[in-house]
């Protein structure tokens, strides 16, 4: 039995899957003033009749908690401590202002200054850390000896740059250092939390927590890679899809809920990667997500009527007005106009008759209500289009088979999917298709989504080195060495690694690669090869429902 977990905006819902079927479902209300509540209704209510928990093959959770806290700015002060060497200013490139630092690595990976421990500042006791030096992945000598020195003070919470990404963006491994560093604890917490409820329950099933890729973390990695975790929820939604529809087409998913609807693009049987990194807050980094977006548009979005204008949301203020809540929402020009078939009709009536203006009646207001949510969601798909369509172009298959998306089908999950799925594959001119149990496809996407293991290769043929760095391994190798050879090595070690684990092995992709040569003397002495593969993301197994 897998067992998926979905902490949303407006619901938490959870699942068991066995057999590749939905065995029990439950859904509660999120409690955002303590989200263990809502979590434990739900998994006790799942679990009710499960007699047998030590069957339980693994536990995975999605979590709006790490995108709750950057939103509502609930973070800790974090000191970011760079080194970014000569160059352009870019002290106005990060969440904070940082602290600069002497001492920088240039572009082949030698130590052009030194880090100086007397410039370091001074530090509050347990205050998070953040430490990042430009080119410090092709050496991190610097950064080593900054974080060394750091930690030589007493402060235990130090994230570094390299740790982040292999990749050149400095910009972009530095945010994730310093939104790693402010998130940390709070994940930390949170899942040590999982982790009592749990044995409390008997169960010692491992634990997962989905990244913003969609692939599922083991719990070590996601306490050390917390920002990974920033987006689980549309990223849950996606791997729900493919679990209960599989797309053989390419796709536009729409998962709506109560307080957002998430829009994701699909080629044929994967969901689309965002060829840069995902922006939190405005600011870019190295976390490879999902191409898609959050609108604060959903079923319980408060809809109001301003200089004659139906405005809907961005705000939610519990729920529909037909189940019980104080303020006219989308859910109520559903059910007035027969796409939602639970709450009051009376009350659905007259909150939109509130809205009404003269000569006008309740069921003209919820039609031009569905037509605004229709026309923002379609504005929203639209600019997605633009942007996929202007990103840079790295392959060469798209530069001969072009990169522009052309949707072809719809597919809509969450509780708001019928209502409003239908109506903007309408206005799009798509088909829709809906699954059967897309009330709780993002705990279906938890529970069945693979998972993660990432490993980095560094290899310089001119000192004959090579290093696995997640398995301390230091292997000899000769000038011949290539990326093809470092490829299968690490593709070698992943598979072993999987197995050592008890993770199903489906093969391998390449999350960044990089070459370039060591030239010494005007002669080229050899090569420098970085290497990042992990797991191929996907789903453990499909789920049975079928289109309806």
């Amino acid at each position: 039995m897998l067992l998926g977990i979905d902490v949303g905006g407006t619901f938490t819902d959870a699942v068991l899957v066995e057999g590749g079927k939905v065995i029990s479902q439950a859904k509660r209300p999120t409690t955002h003033e303590n989200i263990m509540e809502g979590l434990l209704g739900a998994l006790d209510a799942v679990l009710a009749l499960v007699e047998n928990r030590a069957g339980l093959e693994r536990v995975a959770l999605s979590t709006t908690l790490i995108t709750n806290a950057v939103a509502a700015g609930r973070l800790p002060e974090v000191l970011l401590a760079v080194m970014p060497g000569p160059g352009a200013n870019c002290e106005t490139s990060f969440p904070v202002r940082p602290v600069i630092l002497p001492g920088y690595v240039d572009h082949r990976g030698e130590v052009a200054a030194p880090f100086l421990k007397e410039t370091l500042p001074e530090i509050m006791p347990g205050q998070p850390v953040a430490v990042s030096g430009k080119f410090s992945v092709r050496n991190p000598a610097n950064e080593n000896k900054l974080a060394e020195t750091i930690s030589s003070l007493g402060i235990e919470n130090i994230v570094m740059g390299k740790d982040m990404s292999g990749d050149l963006g400095f910009i972009r491994r530095t945010n994730s250092a310093y939104y790693t560093a402010a998130t940390q604890d709070l994940l930390g917490v949170f899942m040590s939390a999982i982790q009592t409820i749990l044995r409390e329950r008997g169960i010692t099933a491992p634990i997962y927590i989905l990244k913003a890729d969609g692939a599922a973390m083991p719990l070590d990695w996601a306490r050390k890679h917390s920002v990974e975790s920033f987006f689980t929820g549309p990223a849950a939604s996606a791997w729900g899809v493919k679990a209960l529809l599989g797309p053989e087409k390419r796709s536009i998913s729409l998962d709506i809920g109560g307080t957002t609807t998430d829009i994701a693009f699909w080629d044929k049987t994967f969901p689309l990667l965002s060829r840069r990194g995902a922006v939190i807050n405005g600011y870019p980094t190295s976390v490879r997500a999902l191409h898609l977006k959050s609108v604060p548009l959903g079923g319980d979005s408060v809809v109001r009527r301003f200089c004659g204008a139906l405005t809907i949301g961005p705000d939610r203020q519990g729920a529909a007005m037909a189940l019980g809540g104080g303020q006219p929402t989308l859910t109520d020009a559903f059910l007035l106009l027969g796409k939602a078939s639970f709450g009051d009709l009376e009350r659905a009536e007259y909150a939109m008759g509130q809205l009404a203006e003269s000569g006008e009646s309740a069921f003209v207001v919820a039609g031009k209500v569905l037509n605004t949510a229709v026309d923002k969601l379609a504005a929203v798909v639209e600019q997605m289009l633009d942007e996929w369509a202007m990103q840079p172009v790295y392959r060469v298959d798209d530069i001969v088979a072009g990169s522009e998306f052309r949707p072809q089908v719809l597919i809509g999950v969450g509780g708001a999917a019928v209502g409003l799925a239908e109506a903007l594959g309408e206005k799009l001119g798509l088909p829709v298709e809906i699954p059967e149990n897309a009330l709780v496809a993002n705990a279906v996407g938890a529970a069945v989504a693979r998972p993660a293991i990432m490993a980095n290769l560094r290899a310089n043929t001119a000192l004959l080195q090579c290093h696995i760095a997640q398995a301390e391994k230091a292997i000899k190798i000769d000038k011949c060495f290539s990326t093809k050879e470092a490829e299968k090595l690490l593709r070698e070690w992943l598979k072993e690694e999987a197995a050592r684990q008890g993770v199903p092995y489906h093969g391998t992709e390449t999350v960044w690669q990089e070459e370039f040569p060591v030239v010494r003397g005007a002669y080229r002495s050899g090569v420098i090869i970085d290497l990042a593969m992990q797991l191929s993301p996907g789903v453990l197994t499909g789920v049975k429902g079928g289109r309806g």
